[in-house]
């Protein structure tokens, strides 16, 4: 009986292995699928790493056209001073040149004014002194005045404006010294005086 009992229980693990085979096959059998669905996932992976660095790209992108678009702005903001600059030169040049315009123009008035007493200088003496002769004989109780007045412009360097004619007819006749009355003697002078 034992032996037989040993036979049968040998049977059954015989017949128990057969399921035991299919239930270990049908993880096997599963496994093919969810390696295909994990490569699925891996290829969504990958796709979605690619929009990634696509969408990193364009971001990099956009970035560094911004970044031209700041240099391309700051590029008039660099050059308005320079233009400043100009513009402020330009504008004192406008009255620095009129400035020296007037200066040149009065340059030339006073040359053209001293010019015809600098290149006739015995003609100008001349008529200086007919003008004095002709005061002499409009004024002749002035002639003392009208001698000392020649005298002074023959000492005198030749000023390029005609005075004399003016210190001539505007002269006055020198005041008429009155005599002084006689000084009173010192006391100390009486008191010799006295004494004599």
């Amino acid at each position: 009986p034992e032996e037989e009992l040993q036979q049968i229980q040998a049977s059954q693990h015989q017949i128990l292995d057969p399921q035991q085979q299919i239930q270990d096959s049908q993880p096997q059998s599963q496994d093919p699928q969810q390696q295909i669905q994990d490569s699925h996932q891996q290829i969504q992976d990958s796709r979605q790493q690619i929009q990634d660095s696509r969408q990193q790209i364009q971001d990099s992108r956009q970035q560094i056209q911004d970044s031209h678009q700041q240099i391309q702005d700051s590029q008039p903001q660099i050059q308005d001073p320079q233009h400043q600059i100009q513009d402020e030169h330009q504008q004192l040049q406008g009255p620095h040149q009129q400035l020296q315009n007037a200066h040149e123009q009065h340059l030339h008035e006073v040359y053209s004014h001293h010019k015809p007493y600098q290149e006739q200088p015995l003609a100008l003496h001349q008529h200086h002194h007919a003008e004095a002769q002709a005061a002499q004989l409009r004024h002749p109780s002035h002639l003392e005045v009208i001698s000392n007045s020649e005298l002074h412009a023959s000492t005198e360097p030749q000023h390029p404006l005609p005075y004399h004619r003016h210190f001539v007819e505007h002269a006055l006749p020198p005041p008429r010294l009155e005599p002084l009355p006689p000084t009173m003697p010192h006391p100390t002078e009486r008191s010799f005086h006295s004494l004599i």
